[in-house]
């Protein structure tokens, strides 16, 4: 009885009106779950049920055209980029921006790639094979 009266006390009502009145106000899922009380896999299977959409990563990171031109100048590579906007170099973060400057029609032809991996410079070492025979 007590099991019962606790899961059903510290829920809230969640129907389709309040959930995309949260969802206008701008709450993300993590959010939206800690309000609601329930796992963020179950407000996704509520979204999806209700055919909501959230912000989404729009509305974290906004692409505005001048915040990018001012990023672009600059800049000398696309990491840089995204580093002045604030957003992470993950790689779907590479495809978000070239989107963007291809919707604004900018280029970014001119920015140098940087493959900075590895252990730098190494030596290259000399192999003598008469030493084995």
């Amino acid at each position: 009885m007590f099991l019962v009266f606790y899961h059903i006390y510290n829920k809230k009502l969640m129907t389709k009106e309040v959930l995309s009145k949260k969802i206008e106000e701008g709450l993300s899922i993590l959010e939206l779950s800690k309000y609601f009380n329930i796992t963020v896999g179950s407000i996704r299977y509520k979204i999806k049920k209700f055919n909501l959409k959230t912000c989404g990563y729009k509305k974290i990171h906004t692409w505005e055209k001048n915040k990018l031109i001012e990023a672009i100048n600059k800049s000398e590579c696309k990491s840089d980029v995204l580093r002045y906007l604030g957003i992470s170099t993950k790689s779907g973060n590479f495809q978000t921006l070239e989107r963007y400057c291809s919707t604004y029609n900018l280029c970014i032809k001119h920015l140098k790639y940087k493959n900075n991996r590895g252990g730098g410079s190494k030596q290259k070492l000399n192999f003598d094979a008469s030493f084995y025979l």
